[in-house]
């Protein structure tokens, strides 16, 4: 079985202590690996990327849509971005979890 690919969008408060906490234990039985964060504050994108020993960090979430092209995408950005980041995720061809407010 091939490892789902996954990249995280919004690398703040939620990303870090919620989502991250749950992909290491699926990355750590096999399941998945993450292959890339994105946040527009590219200085926070990349501590969570070396926090997370996540290959690949960018400022722009669509450049990492269409670089990565992961098969799982998790936004984690404040809610007034969560449909502009899902619709893109789900352009690219990802499957999408996106928390409600």
């Amino acid at each position: 079985m091939s490892k789902l690919r996954v990249a995280v969008i919004g690398c703040g408060m939620i990303a870090n202590s919620a989502h991250f906490p749950a992909l290491n234990i699926l990355r750590d039985e096999g399941i998945l690996e993450v292959v890339g964060v994105a946040d527009i504050r590219v200085d926070v994108a990349e501590e969570t990327a070396k926090r997370h020993n996540v290959p690949a960090f960018y400022a722009d979430p669509q450049q990492m849509l269409d670089e990565l092209h992961p098969d799982f995408v998790a936004v984690c950005t404040p809610n007034a971005y969560h449909k502009k980041w899902t619709i893109a995720a789900l352009k690219a061809g990802a499957h999408v979890a996106c928390e409600k407010p």
